[in-house]
């Protein structure tokens, strides 16, 4: 072979490497945006992503946020950067469920949460560095029903402990034996008390929880919607039977919604059973409401009123307890009757009027 044949396999060779990279590159600024000739052969530059593309890709982003809005309204949310975000899979990745600006999902972000650092991926979603401090969540479906069809297969934890409260058993109307709900309430499963909110509780046996929640806090999304918090007393959101999209917005897109909204009228479970929360302290009475206006006068006045009232609540306690002791008393004395002989020489009480 000459020398000028080698040069030409050697040309056919370099030109075959240049056409495959150019090809590869092509591929990866496809992720980029679009790419446009700059007028020479084998030359490309880097175009920003025109208007039609980042409004598909908008489109895209609205769609899938709204999807994840449905499918993890049982989780608690998360503000980042303006944008509401939740924790998925043991809190190893953080998707959107809110409106997200398609064009700062390109911008590669990292941030803390717990001492957990994620970065932004392209899709707007936030991935876990540190695989290790993942934190294993409860299993939706071992909570809401007892039961989970997978096990001891399952990724989730199952905590016999963390089991929904049973409707039916606070109001005495469930007869099933094989319940595989909870049957006692505690600090988790159990809805605050609104009567310790408001200032007291003089129901012993209580089975609300004994926790205060602040008015304007907003609704805990894994209680409303699974009947478990795992934070128990220490959750800072208001653990009630309430819609949450309807508590945040005043509106609810979630079809068929068995929660009830504050607009209705919601039904109220009575208690028939009452089934003492064992999380609530020893004397499960909490302190009548004292002012806050900074006002001394009437600080002295609630303190005044609220020695007043638990006074009188103390001697009611102690009559009533007087008045069973001397109804029990009166029961069991019998008052003696008179007997009389009556002419035909047998006994008659004193009723019997003699003739003569």
């Amino acid at each position: 072979m000459s020398s000028t044949e080698k040069q030409l396999e050697e040309i056919k060779r370099r030109y075959a490497d240049l056409q495959k990279s150019i090809d590869e590159s092509k591929k990866r600024l496809k992720t980029l945006g679009t790419i446009s000739s700059a007028g020479q052969k084998n030359h490309y530059a880097i175009a920003k992503p025109s208007i039609p593309v980042l409004h598909r890709k908008q489109k895209m982003l609205n769609v899938w946020c709204k999807k994840n809005a449905s499918e993890y309204r049982h989780k608690n949310r998360i503000d980042i950067d303006g944008s509401k975000y939740v924790e998925i899979k043991n809190a190893s990745r953080l998707v959107p469920v809110s409106h997200l600006d398609a064009g700062a999902c390109d911008d590669e972000k990292k941030i803390t949460i717990d001492n957990r650092e994620y970065v932004r991926q392209k899709t707007g979603s936030f991935k876990l560095l540190d695989k290790s401090k993942e934190i294993q969540e409860l299993c939706i479906y071992f909570v809401t029903t007892g039961n989970c069809a997978r096990k001891s297969s399952c990724r989730y934890l199952h905590d016999a402990n963390m089991k929904s409260l049973c409707k039916e058993f606070l109001k005495g109307t469930c007869y099933n034996a094989y319940c595989t709900l909870s049957h006692k309430p505690t600090q988790f499963n159990s809805p605050s008390c609104k009567f310790y909110n408001t200032g007291f509780c003089s129901n012993e046996n209580c089975s609300y929880t004994h926790k205060k929640d602040s008015s304007e806090a907003a609704v805990c999304r894994p209680f409303a919607v699974n009947g478990i918090c795992p934070d128990g007393m220490t959750c800072k959101l208001r653990h009630e039977f309430i819609c949450p999209e309807f508590d945040e917005s005043g509106t609810c897109h979630i079809r068929f919604c068995a929660l009830p909204h504050p607009s209705k009228k919601a039904p109220t479970t009575k208690m028939f059973n009452n089934v003492r929360n064992e999380d609530n302290h020893a004397d499960n009475k909490a302190p009548l409401r004292v002012d806050t206006t900074g006002n001394s006068e009437n600080s002295k006045l609630w303190s005044s009123v609220s020695k007043g009232l638990e006074s009188l609540l103390h001697e009611t306690n102690n009559h009533s307890n007087e008045l069973s002791d001397l109804s029990e008393d009166s029961d069991s004395e019998q008052l003696p009757q008179k007997s009389l002989e009556g002419p035909d020489g047998l006994e008659h009480n004193d009723d019997y009027v003699k003739i003569t």
